[in-house]
């Protein structure tokens, strides 16, 4: 579990410095402003390697540098480590190596790491397979470092030469389903917790797809019949392969900590990034709180889970409400400021009751939830109300006339503009 992160001269942000609530930190600002690259600074903390680094075919994922080389650049963290240790750690970017050096060692075991990039690829640090001593008594060859799974490999699989790493979505799905042993059982759990709210997505009949293809493929069944699952939905296709990895990490975790003998772990550091990427809106409303009841569930109640997740959805933010818990849960903000600068800070969770008021909040700054050219009328409106604004009467009708084809006529604001147009005489 992260506790603190502290940055200088790294990424868009020149200093950053943040203590981490232990269940939920949600993450919002405008594009480009370093809501993913924090994302994957956290994941370097936790696990001591970009995840560029270690899968070069990644879309995105970046490779911390210094945004000013001539300065000093260091990553400073400290994490609660399985032991319920406290470390800290410090790594400085050396300008002739052109990489971070830091304390000699394998990284603080701080429990299962799994992140959920944006793009459809996924991340996961297992203690049990990438956690290893170096071979000093024993002839232990170098270990991967963490496993990074592009979009693609996440379907089909992913090789180390002979051997496979991951069979892949497609293929573990079938095994898993013909076998239905624990790994069908917690997919199939996790499904139904990942639904949307009006329907539950559930595993059908496999079925071919054409007469050049012998691949049996997994389908899920929709209210309108059994789909394949290479055409469903964008979003359909995203919570699966979510729900396919949390399953994957999970059941390949117990394995080799039993192989191994060792413990499972027992803490779940969790990073997602956009948690509401090609989702209807009725699904974001319910999707950050199913994720952290799924995985909760999913570990047992003796497990930590902590969340870190960003999101671009009011939807998202307006479903906290339900459960947002300040003793265990924190708000971040990524903000531009005068001169080109980027803020990060930590807010206040206040209850803002619907979507649009959120719009309009810290974090999202939006002026208005309407569309661009009502909001304009609107202002237009606003200012030729006012006193010695020097609007004649016959271009407060033509602005008014306008708002009627623009908004709706029970619209709050058209219903005020109304009012006051009559009071004054400008309109019937």
């Amino acid at each position: 579990m992260l506790n603190f992160l502290e940055t200088t001269n790294v990424g868009p942000i020149k200093r950053l410095s943040v203590s981490f609530a232990k269940r939920l930190n949600v993450l919002t600002g405008d594009n480009g402003l370093g809501k993913t690259f924090f994302l994957d600074t956290v994941w370097y903390a936790m696990t001591r390697k970009w995840p560029a680094e270690v899968n070069q075919n990644l879309f995105s994922g970046l490779v911390g540098r210094p945004q000013d080389p001539t300065s000093e650049s260091f990553i400073r963290f400290n994490l609660t480590t399985e032991h319920d240790n406290h470390v800290d750690y410090k790594a400085t970017f050396d300008r002739a190596e052109q990489g971070w050096v830091g304390q000699v060692g394998r990284p603080y075991n701080a429990g299962l790491v799994i992140y959920a990039l944006a793009d459809g690829s996924f991340c996961v640090w297992d203690p049990a397979r990438n956690y290893w001593r170096n071979g000093a008594t024993a002839d232990i060859q170098e270990r991967r470092p963490a496993f990074v799974f592009s979009s693609r490999e996440i379907w089909e699989g992913q090789k180390d030469g002979d051997k496979s790493v991951c069979n892949g979505l497609l293929a573990d799905m079938l095994k898993w389903q013909d076998q239905k042993g624990s790994e069908f059982r917690i997919l199939e759990n996790l499904l139904v917790n990942l639904s949307p709210p009006d329907f539950s997505l559930k595993i059908s009949t496999p079925t071919r797809l054409s007469v050049d293809d012998v691949r049996d493929i997994p389908t899920i069944a929709m209210p309108y019949g059994n789909v394949p699952v290479l055409h469903a939905s964008a979003g359909i296709r995203r919570i699966l392969a979510l729900a396919y990895c949390l399953t994957w990490a999970y059941s390949e975790h117990r394995k080799a900590s039993q192989l191994r003998g060792v413990p499972t772990a027992s803490q779940v550091t969790f990073l997602m990034d956009e948690v509401e990427a090609h989702l209807h809106p009725r699904w974001q409303k319910k999707v950050l709180n199913s994720i952290l009841a799924a995985i909760g569930e999913m570990y047992g109640e003796g497990a930590d889970v902590q969340v870190i997740a960003s999101t671009h959805s009011a939807l998202v933010m307006t479903s906290l409400e339900d459960t947002f818990d300040k003793s265990r849960d924190k708000w971040f903000d990524f903000d531009s400021v005068d001169g080109g600068a980027i803020s990060f800070e930590e807010r206040p969770f206040e209850k803002m009751g619907s979507s649009d008021s959120w719009l309009t909040s810290e974090a999202f700054d939006l002026t208005s939830p309407r569309s661009p050219e009502s909001e304009a009328l609107l202002k237009e409106m606003n200012d030729a109300l006012r006193e010695n604004s020097g609007a004649t009467p016959e271009r407060i009708r033509n602005i008014y006339n306008e708002l009627l084809q623009k908004l709706s006529p029970l619209d709050e604001d058209l219903f005020v503009i109304r009012h006051i147009c009559k009071k004054k005489g400008f309109i019937e």
